[in-house]
Order: structure tokens, then C-alpha cells, then sequence
């Protein structure tokens, strides 16, 4: 400064390049809320889009979707191809589910195996089905990792706002018990209800802790409900069904314990063991002169296991049953819930020998494209079609059923047949087979026995 005047006669300005600070910076801010592995959101920054889309629907009027899936047995790529080998099929497995969006829904990875799908702008549940196709689809198709074909089946979880929940993480939440539930249970994708919740009762943890033991206690016992045929009333055949008398319970129905089996993986031994007894019965049954067909109903877990094929062949080899003697019942639920796969599974077991059939046909959603393909024997229509028979509708559904068996040249079997009314009308439409309790209810071995002898 001049001292007289006291003004400024140079200025010293001082400037530092921060590029490589902000750079840093931004990447910071993207790995808090990516995933390093896809390069997708991560669960951060999905709960935060899922918060976002709902304050606009709320304003909007509109509904907003989350979808929850998680690959069935990663671990088994890891252990076969590597670590490298899943970091490359969790990358494509990203790669085809981004292919199935809109640009305003959001793809995210929220762990190991686990992706979500945040769909916005819907106006109902029912607009979430579409997209759960979609995603079936996509992951339909083999991976080719590291010059291999992988197949991969998801559990699928779906959960909407506003009917199932009304804040982010509780929309999260509920989609993720929706998928747990359908990778306990198997079948198609799942949607939230509030029973997923109330689940596990008191009574449910008593009657899991005595199944886990009632196979060592003798107390499960295999019972056969016979299979008529409709045109001259005579047994064709018989299905096999567990029965339980538990020492602590009493007799515990199979609409209570089945459906524990199955969430807890106690059906798979169960399953197994119900096989072998209904062949070794067949077999005896055979030796002894009569001609009966043994049914078989293998449950959705039962169904994915990787030795299922095995273990049938085993069966047969143990008891030394005619493989055509063996008839195997998977549910439509089960057969479409991933319809390709099902196809591959179905002709493994079909190249044994035995016979296959469709169970409560018509409850289901059958793509008649996959029926086609599926190698079946035989249609199982639900008892709920031939308890509606006597009216035009009901009718109209069971003749329709059995018309599109016999034109697939498969053999049709009418379920809970109850009355001599609905036994003539099944007869008037040529309906090949009944079982229900007209005929008789499920019986222990030595009854069943008894009515061969007749």
C-alpha cells in the first residue's frame, strides 16, 4: 500500500487444481451407494428410491412395487466354478434383469445373491405379475460361464405399496419375507400376506419338533386311496398318502403337517421314505397277483432336489417294481412354477419308465405350450371343478378338461368324487378314472389288500 494514499499496488492471487479431490470424492459418494461387483444401487440408495417413490405416489394416487429375488443355491456355483466363475454369472444375471425394465424402474443389489426391483407408476398388485414373467424369463434361459451352461431357478418375493405396507423399509421387508417364503415352499413367485408374518405359532414349533421325530418313532404310516375305474367301478390303481399318529399330538391331520414338512425340508426325507414303502407295497401287491398301479405325489421341494431322478431310480431298484407300475404326481403349481426346468426333470424321469401326472389340474396358470412339451400321462382335475359339476359352469369346465386330455392322448382322472350324481356325469362325458370318498376313503395297506381280493 502507499502510505500516502493507502491503496493497493499488487495483488497476490494463490489457486490449487482439486480435480483429483472431487473425483475421489464422487467415487466415494458412488461406492457408499453402488455395488462394486454390478455397479448397481445398493441397498442404500434402493431404500432411499423406494422413500422417493412413494412420496410421489402418495401425491399421485398410484401404487409402487418391489420385487425381492434371490438365486437358488449360489453356493453350488461357487464351489464348481469358483468365486471368479459367480462374480461373472451375478454380473450377467444383472445384465439380463436390466434388460427387463422400464428406465424409470430401478435394478439393485442388495446382497450375495440378492437383487431388487423397484417398479413405479402402477395402479394395482395385479400389474406386478407381468413383471415377475419378465423376470422368470430372463433367468430361464442358460448362463454360459467360463465355457459352461448354468441354469439358474430364483425365489421371487413381491410386496406393493399401499396394500401391503406404507413405508420403505416396511415395503422392503415385506417382499423379503415373500421370497423367503417362496424359496422355503417352492412354486411360482409370492406375493405378501399378513398370515407370512403370524407363521410361526406355538403350536407350528410343537408340531415341527414331533415331526422331526416321528419318522424314527414309527409313528408315520403310508395309506392308499384307491383310483376307479369310472366305466366299470373296478381299482386301476391307488394313490400313496402319509398319515401321521403322533404319541404327543393324537392323529395330526396332513393339511396341518404337510405344508410344515415342506417349509422346514423335512418333506424330502419324508417324501423319500413315503416312495419307498408305496413301491415296496406295489411290489408285494404285484407278487401276490394284482395288477395295481401305484401314484406317487412328489412335493415342489422334492421336485427341485438335484437327486430326485436318483432317488425315484432307487426306489424302484430297492422294491424291484416294473417302472410302468410307478405313477408320479407333481401339481401344475409346481410344473409351471419354472416350466423349462420342469420339462428337463420330467423327461429325466420319464426316461426311467414311469408315469407322469398333473395334480389339481385347473387351479393352476398352464401354458398349454408347456403342456404340450411336458411328457405326461395323465390330467388330475382339482376337486374343486367336480364338486361344481351339476351346475352349467362347473359342466362346462370338467367336460372342457377331459376334452383336452384325450385330444393330448393323456388318460384324465376326476379328484373328490363325493356323489353317484357326479360319478354319472363324469361317466357321460367319458372321464377315464375317480377317486373321492363315493369310492373310498384312504385306507391302510392290509384294507387296500382286502378290496383287491374283493
Amino acid at each position: 500500500f502507499q502510505p500516502d494514499q493507502n491503496m493497493p499496488v499488487a495483488m497476490l492471487s494463490v489457486t490449487r487444481d482439486i480435480t483429483d479431490r472431487k473425483r475421489a470424492e464422487e467415487r466415494a459418494t458412488h461406492l457408499a451407494n453402488h455395488d462394486a461387483l454390478t455397479g448397481l444401487p445398493n441397498r442404500n440408495l434402493f431404500r432411499d428410491r423406494v422413500s422417493m417413490a412413494i412420496a410421489h405416489a402418495r401425491r399421485r394416487a398410484e401404487a409402487v412395487g418391489v420385487v425381492m429375488v434371490d438365486i437358488d443355491r449360489f453356493h453350488k456355483v461357487n464351489e464348481s466354478l469358483g468365486f471368479e466363475g459367480g462374480d461373472e454369472l451375478l454380473r450377467l444375471v444383472s445384465t439380463r434383469l436390466a434388460g427387463t425394465l422400464r428406465e424409470v424402474d430401478t435394478l439393485a443389489r442388495l446382497g450375495s445373491d440378492a437383487f431388487a426391483i423397484l417398479v413405479e407408476g402402477i395402479a394395482a398388485p395385479e400389474d406386478m405379475v407381468p413383471v415377475v414373467s419378465k423376470v422368470d424369463s430372463a433367468l430361464s434361459a442358460p448362463f454360459s460361464v467360463r465355457g459352461q451352461d448354468v441354469f439358474v431357478n430364483a425365489s421371487v418375493g413381491v410386496a406393493v405399496y399401499p396394500p401391503h405396507a406404507d413405508t420403505p423399509q416396511a415395503l422392503i421387508e415385506c417382499a423379503e419375507l415373500a421370497m423367503n417364503r417362496i424359496k422355503q415352499d417352492g412354486g411360482a413367485g409370492c406375493y405378501y400376506s399378513e398370515g407370512l408374518r403370524s407363521h410361526a405359532t406355538p403350536a407350528h414349533v410343537s408340531i415341527e419338533a414331533a415331526l422331526r421325530n416321528a419318522l424314527a418313532a414309527g409313528e408315520l404310516e403310508v395309506h392308499y386311496q384307491p383310483k376307479i375305474d369310472i366305466a366299470t367301478r373296478r381299482i386301476c390303481g391307488a394313490e400313496a398318502l402319509m398319515r401321521w399318529n403322533s404319541a404327543s399330538l393324537g392323529c395330526v391331520s396332513p393339511a396341518t403337517f404337510i405344508p410344515i414338512a415342506e417349509e422346514t425340508g423335512l418333506i424330502v426325507p419324508l417324501g423319500a421314505w413315503v416312495l419307498e414303502q408305496a413301491c415296496a407295497g406295489a411290489a408285494a401287491w404285484r407278487e401276490a397277483g394284482y395288477e395295481v398301479g401305484i401314484s406317487v405325489n412328489l412335493s415342489p421341494r422334492q421336485f427341485r432336489q438335484k437327486d430326485i431322478v436318483q432317488s425315484v431310480a432307487h426306489a424302484l431298484e430297492t422294491s424291484r417294481l416294473p417302472a410302468h407300475c410307478l405313477e408320479l404326481e407333481i401339481t401344475e403349481g409346481t410344473a409351471m412354477a419354472n416350466a423349462e426346468s420342469a420339462v428337463h426333470i420330467l423327461r429325466e424321469l420319464r426316461a426311467l419308465g414311469v408315469m407322469l401326472s398333473v395334480d389339481d389340474f385347473g387351479t393352476g396358470y398352464s401354458s398349454l405350450n408347456y403342456l404340450h412339451q411336458f411328457p405326461l400321462d395323465c390330467l388330475k382335475i382339482d376337486r374343486s371343478f367336480v364338486h361344481a359339476i351339476e351346475s352349467e359352469s362347473g359342466e362346462a369346465i370338467v367336460s372342457a378338461t377331459i376334452a383336452l386330455g384325450h385330444s393330448l392322448r393323456l388318460k384324465v382322472v376326476a379328484e373328490g368324487v363325493e356323489t353317484e350324481a357326479q360319478h354319472a356325469r363324469l361317466a357321460a362325458m367319458g372321464c377315464d378314472h375317480g377317486q373321492g370318498f363315493l369310492y373310498s376313503a384312504a385306507v391302510p395297506a392290509a384294507a387296500l389288500e382286502r378290496m383287491l381280493a374283493g
